[in-house]
């Protein structure tokens, strides 16, 4: 509770100096990212720069399952441009940039839903020359990743995100990635064990009821991503 308070106060704190600095240029902000960006967000998108250099040499492209806007997307392409520009890893965002359906919307409290948008995501890719190095996978997980099991069975994996929050789109994404995983790749939980999503934990816990010996477990020292498996 302390937490979510302290949370609420920077956000209330950041739209008031948001207020204060009005408009900028979108690309001056980009430009001078940690300057605008807080600790906690900075210290995530290191920390997964990290986990990548880690599967650098495994075999396999790279998956996000839920992109919402496309930044931890982008950030993957482009540091495999970066570490590893021979090897041709692909990364495969899936997700339907609608958001969550209204019941779920609703039981949560949320807005927005966490709508994306695909135009931009894919303008931007393009403006950085990177529109080779995503494949978006557009629509309801629970049915793209399983026709993607049958169009693509050579597709394998050296990395895997999972960040779709609630229970049936983790079991698809689970699935598909334990049958496509090469040793020594990883999958990354986004919100295990977090309370507000626990569709995504029942989700890992099943899976690992069912394959833990193959998988080695690793705590994060950050609150997002949460859990990251070895596999072995």
């Amino acid at each position: 509770m302390k937490g979510e308070q302290q949370r609420q106060v920077y956000l209330a704190k950041r739209a008031k100096v948001s207020e204060q600095l009005g408009k900028r240029e979108v690309f001056s902000v980009a430009d001078a990212w940690p300057l605008y960006a807080g600790t906690q967000n900075i210290r995530r998108y290191f920390y997964i720069n990290n986990l990548l250099l880690r599967v650098k040499d495994v075999p396999g492209h790279i998956a996000e399952f839920g992109c919402w806007r496309g930044a931890t997307t982008s950030l993957m392409a482009k540091v495999l441009e970066i570490i590893a520009p021979m090897q041709q890893k692909v990364v495969h965002g899936f997700d339907s940039f609608e958001g969550f359906d209204k019941a779920i919307q609703k039981a949560k409290g949320l807005r927005s839903g966490y709508k994306g948008n695909q135009v931009e995501l894919e303008l931007l890719l393009e403006l950085h020359g990177l529109s080779d190095a995503v494949e978006l996978h557009v629509g309801d997980i629970c049915e793209t990743v399983p026709m993607l099991m049958i169009d693509r069975p050579e597709l394998r994996l050296s990395f895997s995100y999972i960040d779709c929050d609630v229970y049936e789109p983790c079991v698809e994404a689970l699935r598909f990635t334990h049958e496509r995983l090469s040793s020594g790749g990883l999958i990354v939980f986004d919100e295990w064990n977090d309370p507000a999503w626990p569709g995504e934990t029942q989700a890992a816990e099943e899976f690992l009821s069912m394959y833990g010996d193959m998988y080695r477990r690793e705590a994060t020292p950050i609150p997002q991503p949460s859990l990251v498996l070895v596999r072995l």
